[in-house]
């Protein structure tokens, strides 16, 4: 806690610093974001969402600067508290040097967001979009702590005819207690209720991505590829380590016209997981989405979207779940967004999720789960 009050105090007081010009060349940003979570029947996102918490909020610090005309340096300092993930830890978010040789190449070393997905780079930019959650097929904010960046080397450019290319290489960040590891104990308990995750182990691994900005005003085509390869150890001898090689690709494309957004993305997630004397098994899981928004004045805008995810796209009826409860084999979540731009420096958001199915959710004892229910944000 005393962690997360000092960096409220560094944001008030570069904001009003900042104001007076104090800091010269250096652009410097802020945000704060306050929620609140609120589930029928079962908890959501290793949180107590079912009975209501406001341990739901982000906040971040940036500093960037010009240091030549071609290259730019910057770090973002964040805290985030999704139930019992982050827990107002203050981390690096970002921390990068950018040299822009021409439009077509450009070079970034340091920790940057890997191009995974139409709106990963973006997705902690909460006043970029109408909704609270992203998809949640596509970006369960569960594996947030992993998924969103990568510690090495990257190249950009703009070529010609609206194609734009990003690829990076490095290593992601995997804390034992993040949402990664989280996943792999919940396997695991079935073989041993006591085991627990002690230490983990990430292979470098490269994202590449190819947008095109087609000759139709407003249309945009996205492609990417995204693969890991990370080993987690645990405290059972017996069970020793688990190892996962994922492979991801997805395609999508984003339309405006005016006021109104069309979204959709396909990803298709390939998996080896080999748990050390135990099993080597492979798995493909895919999920997709659709989105709308529309800004209907300069202070309220509306969305939607529909979202399913697979955790093995050969059994979409869930026949072989080993629990035998089916719905575990899927979520689908119909959402509604309300958005209300109080000024230029407030936001308020409202957001209903109807789901379908019990994957990644905590039903507990409950012998009989009721695949539907719903998720209230704000």
């Amino acid at each position: 806690m005393k962690k997360i009050l000092v960096l409220i105090f560094i944001l008030v007081f570069s904001s009003y610093a900042g104001a007076s010009d104090e800091y010269g060349e250096v652009d410097i940003h802020g945000f704060i974001a306050q929620g609140y979570l609120k589930s029928t029947d079962y908890d959501f996102f290793h949180a107590k969402t079912e009975d209501g918490t406001f341990e739901f909020n982000e906040l971040g610090l940036n500093f960037s600067t010009d240091l030549t005309d071609s290259l730019r340096m910057g770090i973002q300092l964040f805290a985030r508290d999704l139930g019992i993930l982050g827990n107002d830890e203050v981390v690096i978010d970002w921390a990068y040097a950018d040299y822009k040789y021409q439009n077509w190449l450009g070079l970034r070393v340091g920790k940057m967001k890997k191009p995974s997905g139409q709106y990963n780079q973006v997705r902690d930019i909460d006043s970029t979009r109408t909704c609270i959650f992203l998809p949640t097929s596509t970006y369960n904010d569960v594996y947030r702590d992993s998924s969103l960046s990568t510690k090495g080397v990257g190249l950009y450019g703009y070529l010609p005819f609206g194609f734009e290319y990003q690829a990076t290489y490095g290593i992601f960040d995997l804390p034992v207690d993040g949402g990664m590891a989280l996943k792999a104990l919940d396997a695991l308990h079935a073989l041993d209720p006591e085991v627990t995750i002690d230490s983990s182990d990430v292979e470098a691994s490269c994202a590449v991505s190819l947008a095109w900005n087609t000759p139709l005003d407003g249309l945009r085509l996205f492609g990417f590829n995204d693969n890991s390869d990370f080993t987690l150890y645990t405290s059972n001898p017996s069970l020793a380590s688990i190892n996962v090689y994922s492979n991801v690709f997805g395609s999508g494309l984003e339309y405006t016209y005016g006021n109104l957004l069309l979204s959709g993305e396909y990803v298709l997630h390939k998996r080896k997981i080999n748990v050390e004397g135990i099993s080597n098994d492979k798995i493909y899981s895919d999920n997709y989405y659709l989105y709308v928004t529309y800004r209907f004045t300069d202070w309220f805008e509306a969305g939607s979207y529909y979202s399913i995810g697979w955790e093995d796209k050969h059994d979409r009826d869930g026949d072989n779940i080993l629990s035998g409860q089916k719905e575990e084999a899927w979520l689908k979540d119909l959402a509604l967004s309300l958005r209300f731009d109080i000024n230029d420096y407030w936001i308020c958001k409202l957001e209903g999720h109807y789901m379908d199915g019990l994957m990644d959710v905590d039903y507990g004892d409950n012998p009989d789960p009721d695949k539907n229910w719903f998720l209230f944000a704000g």
